[in-house]
């Protein structure tokens, strides 16, 4: 019997379902799933192959990410674009505009 390097997503949805008492939804493997993978990214998790283990030292699991981080391809920038213009109306200051003559009109007919 060879030593076990880990346990399989399925396994772990398996366990998990039955110590909490869950049904092994879709939601739930999903969840699962996000909580592995973010073990693996936090360092917490190690993954050999399709098995999941924890890995106390974080020794291969800071490895794997950072040999992980070098094989990407780097980005391409961003451009750098101005800001779209703001089209919504300016608020207008009323203190620095001049009052409107008023005229008054005699009533009759309108021309």
């Amino acid at each position: 019997m060879r030593p076990r390097r880990g346990f399989t997503k399925a396994e772990l949805v398996a366990a998990l379902s039955e110590l909490h008492g869950l049904q092994p939804s879709r939601r739930f493997r999903r969840q699962v799933a996000l909580a592995l993978r973010r073990g693996l990214d936090y360092g917490i998790l190690a993954k050999s192959g399709n098995e999941y283990r924890f890995d106390p030292v974080e020794g291969s699991a800071r490895r794997t990410r950072q040999r992980r981080r070098k094989e990407a391809r780097p980005g391409v920038p961003r451009p750098t674009v101005p800001p779209p213009p703001d089209l919504r109306p300016k608020p207008r200051d009323l203190t620095r505009e001049p009052f409107r003559v008023i005229r008054h009109r005699r009533p009759g007919p309108r021309r």
